[in-house]
Formats: C-alpha cells, sequence, structure tokens
C-alpha cells in the first residue's frame, strides 16, 4: 500500500530530488557502473547475486526497483531500511528474485524502459538522443557520487548496448560471463519448453541480427542467439579498456569460486568492503545432459558449426 502511493506521488518525488541528482550527478566521480553481461543462462543471475551480497557496493533490489522512476529516492530509502545488511539470497526464477524480498537484487528493466524500446535490444552508438543519455548517466552518477560507491547492474540488454554504455560513462567496467554454449543452448531449450511448451518459440535477448535466426530450427537458432549475442560484446569490447573489461566463465566460479572471487574484488577495487554476515552460496554446477539424446546431440552439432574463440563464424 505505502509503496503504490510513493508510486502515484512519483512527479511529486521527482520535483523533490531533482535539485539532489543535478548536485551529485555534477561531482568528481570516484566510482563507476558496472555491467555483467552475456548471453541467457550463462550463470550471470548467481554471479550478480554473489557479488552484491559479498561486497558492499550498490545496486537495484526489488525495493528500489518499485522506485524506478525516482532511482535517487528509492536509493535513499532503502538504504534507510537496509543500509548495509547482506540480502543473503541466491534463488531465482528465470533470473526474477523476488521471492527473496525487498533487498534482493532485481534486473529491474523497467529504469532503462524509461528511455529505450522493449521491442529492440541491440542499440548502437549515436542511436539515443544525447537528452536520454544525459538523463540516464544522471541518475546514475547521482546515486554512484552519493554513497561513493560503484552501482552493479546484472541487465542482459546491456551486452547488446555496449555503445550506448560507453556514451553513458565511457569508464564503466564490464564482467562478461560466459559457459560451455552447448550447456547454455540446452538450458534455453530447457527455459522455453518450461514457459512455452515448445522449443521452437523465441525467448530471451534478441541479437542484432534476430530476423535472420527467427526462422531457423530451433537447434541452429539457439546455437545462433548465443553466438551473435557473445560475438557482439566480442567486438563492442574495444570501446572500453581492457582494464575495465574483466572474462569469467561459469566453470571457472564454480571450479575456483575464491580464485575467481578475489579476482573480481581487485577488478572492482581493492578498497571495497564486505559485507558483514554475508552467506557464501552452495553454487550446483550443472554442466550436464538433461535433454533427451535426439535433442542433445542436434544442439551439440549446431554448437560445433561455429568459432566460439574469435567468433569468425
Amino acid at each position: 500500500m505505502i509503496l503504490k502511493s510513493l508510486r502515484y506521488t512519483s512527479p511529486l518525488i521527482k520535483q523533490f530530488e531533482k535539485s539532489k541528482i543535478e548536485y551529485y550527478a555534477s561531482r568528481c566521480e570516484k566510482n563507476v557502473p558496472v555491467f555483467i553481461i552475456g548471453a541467457p543462462r550463462t550463470g550471470s543471475t548467481i554471479l550478480y547475486q554473489i557479488l552484491t551480497n559479498t561486497f558492499d557496493v550498490l545496486y537495484i533490489n526489488n525495493l528500489v526497483c518499485k522506485l524506478y522512476r525516482n532511482l535517487h529516492f528509492g536509493f535513499w530509502l532503502s538504504n534507510i531500511i537496509f543500509h548495509k545488511k547482506p540480502h543473503n539470497c541466491f534463488i531465482s526464477e528465470y533470473g526474477d528474485s523476488v521471492n527473496c524480498g525487498y533487498n534482493a537484487p532485481c534486473e529491474c528493466g523497467e529504469f532503462w524502459y524509461r528511455w529505450l524500446p522493449k521491442n529492440k535490444h541491440f542499440i548502437a552508438k549515436g542511436e539515443i538522443q544525447k537528452e536520454s543519455i544525459k538523463e540516464i548517466r544522471n541518475n546514475i552518477f547521482s546515486v554512484i557520487n552519493k554513497y561513493d560507491k560503484p552501482l552493479i547492474f546484472k541487465n542482459m540488454n546491456a551486452g547488446q548496448r555496449l555503445g550506448l554504455i560507453s556514451e553513458i560513462a565511457p569508464n564503466a567496467k564490464i564482467i562478461f560471463i560466459k559457459r560451455n554454449p552447448l550447456y547454455t543452448a540446452q538450458s534455453i531449450l530447457q527455459t522455453r519448453r518450461g514457459i512455452f511448451n515448445d522449443i521452437s518459440k523465441w525467448w530471451s535477448l534478441m541479437p542484432q541480427n534476430y530476423d535472420e535466426l527467427v526462422d531457423l530450427n530451433p537447434y541452429e537458432q539457439v546455437a545462433k542467439q548465443i553466438y551473435y549475442l557473445e560475438k557482439q560484446i566480442y567486438m563492442d569490447s574495444t570501446l572500453f579498456s581492457k582494464e575495465n573489461f574483466f572474462t569469467l566463465t561459469y566453470e571457472q566460479l564454480c571450479n575456483d569460486y575464491i580464485d575467481v572471487m578475489n579476482k573480481i574484488h581487485y577488478f572492482l577495487g581493492n578498497g571495497i568492503q564486505k559485507r558483514k554476515n554475508a552467506k557464501t552460496p552452495q553454487i550446483k554446477f550443472s554442466n550436464s545432459q538433461k535433454l533427451e539424446d535426439t535433442v542433445f546431440s542436434k544442439l551439440k552439432t549446431e554448437i560445433n558449426k561455429l568459432d566460439w574463440y574469435d567468433y569468425k563464424s
């Protein structure tokens, strides 16, 4: 009831926070936004949950997302209620952590859809008006500068919008998570079957050449969905300095957890503190065949046709 009332008073809150956004957004940048990107079903959600639970960083939780039109106010309210408490949430349903409560991390596409289209995931550099870029930037950096902490986003669309991100925050840090493409493809087909009861129906991110893929058989389609999403990220990684681009795999996260976390801590900044009373997750490694032999074999054939190293296919 209270949150509904706050949403209805969004225009009033906007006037209240306007001067604060302008003030904090104009200050010297001490920290930057961090984007977790990759293809769907690569482990991005558990990585997001781990990082936001372990480190004292900013992130959009389910409460802040309810107030996505007033991001600055949402973070102010969330900080009062939760302060530095860990969320200790390591469960989700297709990336949604709503069952973990208001402090759990949220992808919150609603924030980005204030300026960006819902039906088009790839956005090139120079495609969005400068006024919109300024508004997005001010919203993000007003929060970063107020709390003097990095702000971590897990929004998979961002991987197809690195050109735009380079305009919003040229010094942003990017964490690119990959997974053995065979098991990524298998997981996407399982998700299609679970949501639509039909593996031929498209689910999740659309690469730039979506129109070329939409009529392919589901095995070739899902392999190329992953391939072209990752290829776009690989190509656009040059928009950022090498020091600001970190690549890891789901397999590394599962098998070398401590080493990976130490490397990410260094990447984010060793000065970042760890949260007290933060639990360590038990990650269930799930790279095994779960589909029937004929389907799995067809997927494997399509995956093996593509170059997953230099993306030159």
